[in-house]
């Protein structure tokens, strides 16, 4: 993990800056001053803007608070985990440390525990526009609880639900990254050939401190992590009231400029916050594609929806549908790989359909589409075609790797 030998020796200097001043089991200050009292498991020196302020710990389950080193209880800060530790919090403690990290001249917050055997290292860096101290899942460790990406994982052992759209009304789409993870937690990103339009939808452990920024400016600060380019230009923040009444959670939509000159780029994205995910589909586009595409945003995002991840039901029918990335592959005219006729579908709902003369390997392609739900049918899908009007085929999910396409049989065999 990144600097962890920096931070295993960082918490060496722990005797310079911490040192034990209650032992756990007497419930009784000495006279009116708490800070004889067993709450206190110790004490430190932060520095913040050139000050130093002693600081008394009292450890939890869930948090860390720091007050005063004065006779009366006043908070001074605290931090919260991205866990509740499973033993009693004395005992799983092990130690803490105060050092600036960044080189902010800030102090940082780096605290290891001993969770029954898990081994725990969290690290909050000190945020001087919130002025909290804000946990970095990147330079933290959370042994059993960690995946890896720095992410929390559900301790209840559910999947993250996912937030899944129909077939993107896109052409040419190609993947360009691409990562589905155990806990629900996912990450890609689509680019059309022409370079117009990018998708990315992505899920992450929510990390709003409620009384350090509202709700908007948290997942307009989430919607602005999405843009590649240093420069940016924040145009709108609207809190749609359908979309949230849809979802059942707060939904943003978030518009802004990112990047210069040729390379500036619009990006839309629909943002929402449950209690413990935050939700981002963003959809990125050239300026002079921008106008072209704004209808467009709007029959993606009211088609958006939230999945367990596992079977797929349609919100309206509740006609059971397995997912559309499950047709991804090559299907081939009566189970034969030489066959005059064959579809490709990718992993987003979009399809081609080839011809080729007997004998000949090279193929036309004759018509391309996207997919959508049949919503009174099982297993029923419509191919609408892209490349002219008024044509649909409908396909059916016959069986696994085999599709009835209108009165014809496809086999899947190539993935």
């Amino acid at each position: 993990m990144k600097r962890w030998k920096k931070y295993a020796g960082l918490l060496l200097a722990l005797v310079l800056c911490l040192s034990l001043t209650a032992c756990k089991g007497s419930d009784d200050a000495v006279g009116d001053d708490w800070r004889n009292s067993s709450e206190v498991v110790g004490r430190g020196i932060i520095t913040r803007d050139g000050e130093d302020t002693d600081v008394l710990l009292c450890i939890h389950a869930a948090d860390t608070e720091f007050y005063y080193d004065t006779e009366e209880q006043v908070l001074f800060d605290s931090v919260d985990y991205p866990i509740t530790l499973e033993s009693d919090a004395w005992e799983a403690f092990q130690s803490i440390d105060f050092a600036d990290l960044n080189g902010d001249g800030n102090s940082d917050v780096t605290m290891k525990f001993d969770d029954g055997g898990n081994e725990l290292l969290m690290v909050w860096f000190w945020d001087t526009e919130s002025e909290k101290f804000v946990y970095q899942p990147e330079e933290s460790q959370l042994g059993e609880y960690d995946d890896g990406r720095g992410d929390l994982v559900p301790d209840d052992g559910d999947a993250v639900p996912v937030l899944m759209s129909d077939a993107l009304p896109f052409t040419n789409m190609e993947t360009q990254q691409l990562e589905n993870h155990e806990d629900g937690t996912y990450y890609y990103e689509d680019v059309a050939e022409d370079g117009l339009i990018i998708v990315v939808n992505t899920v992450l452990p929510r990390n709003l401190v409620d009384d350090a920024q509202t709700l908007e400016d948290y997942l307009t600060d989430c919607a602005l992590d999405l843009r590649k380019a240093e420069t940016y230009d924040l145009q709108t923040v609207e809190k749609n009231d359908a979309y949230s009444e849809k979802m059942s959670y707060p939904v943003y939509i978030v518009t802004y400029t990112s990047g210069e000159n040729e390379d500036t780029r619009e990006w839309t994205v629909f943002a929402m916050d449950t209690d413990r995910y935050t939700y981002l589909y963003g959809l990125c586009v050239t300026l002079d594609a921008a106008d072209d595409v704004k209808s467009v945003y709007q029959d993606i995002f009211a088609g958006l929806y939230l999945s367990d991840g596992e079977d797929d039901y349609d919100l309206d029918s509740e006609v059971y549908h397995r997912d559309i990335s499950e047709f991804q592959g090559t299907w081939y005219y009566d189970n034969d790989l030489a066959a005059e006729m064959f579809i490709v579908i990718d992993g987003h709902g979009n399809w081609s359909y080839y011809q080729r003369a007997p004998g000949d390997p090279e193929a036309t392609e004759m018509d391309r589409g996207t997919f959508s739900y049949a919503t009174d049918e099982f297993g029923t899908y419509y191919a609408d075609s892209t490349m002219y009007n008024g044509v649909r085929f409908r396909m059916y999910d016959q069986d696994e790797g085999v599709l009835l396409w209108d009165e014809d049989t496809y086999y899947r065999l190539e993935r």
